[in-house]
């Protein structure tokens, strides 16, 4: 536990390094014992958050934490998933402005699916829905966007309708390392810049090859507990890039 508080130290190091506010949520009783985990109660979009529901049991109740977490830093909620939907922000991708997709999967059912998508329906935003094979729980471990027109994809766990869709919007995919199963579980902090864990070197050289730049933190400890960087994070207030297709040219 030692070397988990460090490290998670180490990663709160880095993203206020590159400029980042961090937010801390309430600290969990037991017997809740994943709140390293930040990713997974909620969604966060332009204008207030969604509110999950946590499928696995030993998780129920972090939900209330996060929600008066996020009313203390005066970010609105615009809907808690309720009822028999479940929810888990670790299986919801941002991947441009207006669109979005959403893996189904053990932890995120159709019904959850259905109500975040009326909130999502109502600022414009599409969620694709992406069904996951087998054991898979979250999207995140297969697709973490780099840039505007980059992905890190794991494919070969991915629909081949879906990887199609992200290639037709002129998306490069590029693929981690097979033996570095946490690369695709980055963090990007900006356009270009993500945070990895050192524990995928080779999948690093690619990314860089391809002009993303790469910050990296010791992680090995936690991804024991089966989750990642970007697992342990949620954005709150995200700015608005535009693609480079739309971006006015500077004035003389």
């Amino acid at each position: 536990m030692a070397r988990v508080h460090d490290q998670h130290d180490g990663l709160v190091a880095a993203l206020r390094a590159e400029g980042v506010e961090v937010v801390f949520a309430e600290e969990l009783a037991p017997p809740l014992y994943n709140g390293v985990f930040m990713r997974d109660p909620l969604v966060t979009v332009k204008g207030g958050a969604v509110i999950g529901r946590l499928a696995a049991r030993q998780r129920r109740g972090e939900e209330a934490g996060v929600l008066r977490a996020l009313a203390a830093a005066g970010m609105p909620v615009l809907r808690t998933i309720a009822g028999s939907g479940t929810l888990e922000g670790g299986s919801f991708v941002k991947i441009r402005p207006g669109i979005a997709a959403l893996g189904l999967s053990a932890r995120c059912n159709e019904e959850g699916a259905d109500q975040l998508d009326e909130v999502l329906s109502r600022l414009d935003i599409e969620l694709i829905i992406v069904p996951l094979a087998g054991y898979s729980i979250h999207l995140d471990g297969h697709l973490a966007m780099l840039d505007h027109d980059k992905a890190l994809v794991d494919a070969e766990h991915l629909p081949y309708w879906f990887v199609t869709r992200l290639a037709d919007m002129g998306i490069t995919l590029l693929w981690p390392h097979p033996d570095e199963e946490w690369a695709v579980n980055c963090l990007v902090t900006r356009p270009g810049r993500v945070i990895m864990s050192d524990s995928s070197p080779r999948t690093r050289r690619l990314l860089e090859r391809h002009g993303v730049e790469v910050v990296t933190v010791a992680y090995d400890e936690v991804q024991k507990f089966s989750g990642g960087v970007h697992c342990s994070t949620m954005e709150l207030i995200r700015e608005e890039h535009a693609p480079p297709s739309a971006r006015a040219l500077p004035t003389p």
